[in-house]
């Protein structure tokens, strides 16, 4: 699962590598319809959009409903929503799941916070979500 495609260029990586492997599926989110289009139009000149199910809309909505365990969550979106894109996924996410979160210098939210995400698995099978935030240091120059 990705949130955040834009124009396709991670998706079209994660996609190839489930091609590759011969199985699974990608979800991924887009909230810009303009990028929404060029995403399609991008995956299907990789010949992976049969591979991928790009959902337009804020990724908050369009993720409340997610079939079978995610193996992988790839959070490519805005800093400040990949908590809340983790909290939603968190219930899906396969005892052995990957999370990967992108910080983008240009979103505003980068500077001013950080998030270390780890999951653990227990003896029991349950899954624990442990989030610490981690405030950024800065300096200043005079």
């Amino acid at each position: 699962m990705e949130f955040g495609a834009s124009l396709g260029i991670s998706t079209i990586h994660l996609a190839a590598g489930l091609k590759d492997r011969g199985r699974g599926s990608l979800i991924t989110t887009e909230i810009h319809p303009v990028k929404a289009s060029a995403l399609s139009a991008n995956l299907s000149e990789a010949g992976l959009g049969e591979i991928v199910e790009a959902r337009l809309g804020d990724a908050l909505e369009t993720l409340r409903s997610l079939p079978g365990p995610v193996d992988l969550l790839c959070l490519d979106g805005w800093n400040e929503l990949h908590l809340p894109v983790l909290q939603l996924v968190a219930p899906h996410l396969s005892p052995d799941a990957l999370v990967i979160a992108d910080l983008s210098a240009g979103d505003p939210d980068a500077r001013a916070r950080h998030w270390r995400l780890s999951l653990s698995s227990q003896a029991s099978r349950s899954r624990s979500l442990h989030l610490a935030r981690e405030s950024s240091r800065t300096t200043s120059t005079a």
